[in-house]
């Protein structure tokens, strides 16, 4: 299975890859992209034809970094994701404020009406 997970993920970025003409940057995200270093560095060894090489002790750190290596052509990242957070900004952004409903509304919900919906 993670065999083919791996051949999958370098399948879709080379097939991206190709119809952009390249590739500038590489994003890992998700559950296995965010915790699972082992299968960032087989994907990115798949890439090396593209540039892609990371550094193996940023590969293994925890938390949003760049893990590209300094001789890759391609930064590489690992960026959390935070369905939650972002499902009650758009959830706060529907409901918050009801009684302001005339005036134009708020690029971003206030922080507080987001912390009260993650709660």
């Amino acid at each position: 299975a993670v065999d083919l997970f791996v051949y999958r993920a370098v399948q879709g970025i080379g097939a991206m890859a190709a119809t952009l003409g390249g590739l500038d940057g590489l994003v890992f995200t998700g559950g296995v992209g965010e915790h699972n270093a082992e299968i960032r560095a087989r994907i990115c060894r798949r890439l090396d034809w593209l540039g892609v090489a990371i550094d193996p002790q940023a590969n293994a750190a925890a938390g949003e970094r760049r893990i590209d290596a300094p001789t890759s052509c391609v930064s590489v990242w690992v960026i959390p994701a935070d369905e939650e957070a972002q499902m009650a900004r758009e959830t706060a952004g529907l409901l918050w404020p009801r009684a302001q409903r005339a005036a134009p509304p708020a690029r971003d919900p206030p922080k507080a009406h987001v912390d009260n919906l993650l709660d």
